[in-house]
């Protein structure tokens, strides 16, 4: 009988070069994302959680939209909420609108899809900032960038584990200095967070100073700009995987 381990390298997924960033290779993700328009709401069970997924996907269809038919540079979008909700499924159907059809030199009708957004994991995205004496040289061709995960950043290695201050410093200096290029370049940004981005008490919505301490003040700023209207917080939904799962075993 198969182990765990003998199953998992069945199944385990493609890789592809991570050019221009490193000699490793990065795994592939080799899902189809599910569309906007096919989520399920099945699984919520109270109206609310209802009316906040389907204005969710309301805000990330007409930002999808705007950006097919009027772009705007440097347009973003914040989404953020417990695990499960659909915030990297969003996210991908969003990276869709800059990929770009391109004629192959040489081959008459022959065309390539050449994708100008990029998804970092919040961990990855740091390491590339610190390590690039000039970062903008390796992402200036791209005119979109997802940070998945923010929040979640790792700054310790096996012999090293910095204070709470010091990861604080790290990251509000490293965002700052991306956020700002993306700022004043026109490129978009993208977040998904498990940090609420709001915090609700009572009726009162306000920002979640938790969500602005990861990037700092001055970031926060910039992003507001940057995303206008276009915030959006899951934060109490339950996951669907498990819904998901259920035609499967």
């Amino acid at each position: 009988m198969e182990n765990i381990q003998q199953i998992a390298a069945r199944y385990k997924p493609g890789t592809v070069p991570d050019a221009g960033l490193t000699n490793t290779f990065a795994p592939a993700r080799n899902f189809a994302p599910t569309p906007l328009n096919d989520f399920r709401f099945h699984h919520l069970n109270e109206q609310w959680m209802v009316q906040r997924l389907r204005r969710a996907l309301e805000k990330a269809t007409e930002w999808q939209r705007c950006q097919r038919t009027q772009p705007i540079a440097g347009l973003s979008l914040v989404l953020t909420g417990s695990l499960g909700t659909g915030k990297t499924t969003i996210a991908h159907n969003l990276m869709s609108v800059f990929n770009q059809t391109a004629v192959v030199e040489g081959m008459s009708g022959e065309t390539v899809t050449v994708a100008r957004c990029r998804m970092f994991d919040a961990t990855g995205l740091m390491k590339i900032v610190a390590e690039r004496g000039d970062f903008t040289n390796t992402l200036r061709r791209e005119k979109c960038f997802v940070i998945d995960d923010l929040g979640t950043e790792d700054f310790g290695t096996e012999t090293y584990t910095p204070s709470t201050e010091q990861i604080t410093s790290a990251r509000q200096h490293r965002y700052g200095r991306f956020i700002d290029w993306c700022y004043r370049s026109g490129k978009s940004v993208i977040i998904t967070s498990n940090v609420p981005l709001v915090t609700r008490d009572e009726g009162d919505v306000t920002v979640n100073a938790e969500f602005v301490n990861i990037i700092g003040a001055r970031s926060w700023d910039r992003l507001l700009q940057m995303a206008g209207g276009y915030m959006i917080d899951l934060t109490g939904l339950p996951s669907y995987r498990p819904e998901i799962l259920k035609g499967v075993f």
